[in-house]
């Protein structure tokens, strides 16, 4: 069996929302699409979830994570990080800043490479 993410959507109040598992995650600029359909978007500061409103994403797994752009480009995998989460527009590893969604361009901001990219990748190491 391959390895695969499952994901936890939690909200300040009522019960998180448990969802997978998928082979990847892919964030186009704050639209969160796993194994190719629209799981989640973000706006303002909130995740939706199929008419649901969560603050945070949480993923426990061990898991590499890549960037790329619309014309194929992509980044060397980082990682393996145990774990990641969103909260609000910014995505941390092993609970330490990682990216920013970056609104005025649709992208992400990696911190570590300090460079823009429409597309982020995660995936199970």
């Amino acid at each position: 069996m391959s390895p695969s993410l499952f994901i936890t959507f939690a909200r300040k109040a009522g019960p998180p929302l448990d969802k997978g598992p998928y082979a990847e995650i892919r964030l186009e600029g704050e639209v969160m699409r796993c194994d190719g359909a629209v799981l989640a978007t973000h706006r303002g500061r909130e995740w939706r979830v199929g008419g649901e409103q969560f603050t945070r994403v949480q993923c426990d797994a061990v898991v590499v994570i890549h960037f790329e752009r619309l014309d194929g480009r992509a980044t060397g995998p980082a990682g393996p990080f145990s774990g990641f989460s969103f909260q609000d527009g910014v995505a941390f590893v092993e609970h330490r800043l990682f990216a920013v969604a970056d609104r005025s361009i649709g992208d992400w901001y990696c911190h570590e490479q300090g460079q823009h990219w429409q597309i982020m990748v995660i995936r199970p190491a």
